[in-house]
């Protein structure tokens, strides 16, 4: 004979609900934990398309108000800017701050002259400071050989030819013997 089926109680069939909610509401979190990790995946991909555009933005900014001025300034003091350059960031860092450059030590400080006042990043002040702060030091003497102090040579300097100012004409001093 068979055996009989059991009817089941109030509490049974109270806690078979109770399982039934459980799984439906495991199952809805599983499909939000699901939608949630898709979310953190497409904001951390879009952080870091930011991050590099941030990071770009950044160095064509220091490109622009340090990279460039510093290009020219080099230009303007030595006959080689590029290893110009290069031994200025060896010896020193460049900062630019408000449109001026600003010449710092390695350790962030600001370079200063004999006289305690901070170097500015000019040809002739930032020449004079490369090529006579240190009489002895090596970096110094380094300075002195690739940083150009004047670009005039020693026949542009003057024709021996004066033009007085009433007339327009020459006068041809006597640039011979004795006057």
């Amino acid at each position: 004979m068979p055996e009989p089926i059991e009817q089941p109680t109030n509490g049974q069939l109270d806690a078979a609900s109770e399982l039934l909610k459980l799984q439906k509401v495991h199952s809805e979190l599983l499909g939000k934990r699901q939608k949630d990790k898709a979310r953190i995946a497409e904001l951390e991909t879009t952080l870091t398309e930011t991050q590099g555009r941030v990071t770009a933005a950044e160095s064509r900014a220091h490109e622009l108000e340090v990279g460039q001025p510093l290009k020219q300034l080099a230009k303007s003091m030595s006959d080689v800017p590029d290893y110009f350059l290069q031994t200025l960031q060896a010896h020193f860092q460049v900062q630019g701050k408000d449109g001026e450059l600003t010449l710092l030590t390695k350790d962030g400080k600001p370079a200063v002259d004999a006289e305690g006042r901070a170097v500015k990043c000019e040809p002739l002040e930032l020449a004079k400071y490369l090529t006579e702060a240190e009489d002895d030091s090596e970096r110094t003497k380094l300075f002195r050989k690739i940083v150009t102090v004047s670009r005039a040579s020693g026949a542009a300097s003057g024709s021996g030819q004066r033009r007085t100012a009433a007339s327009g004409t020459f006068n041809l001093a006597n640039n011979f013997g004795l006057r």
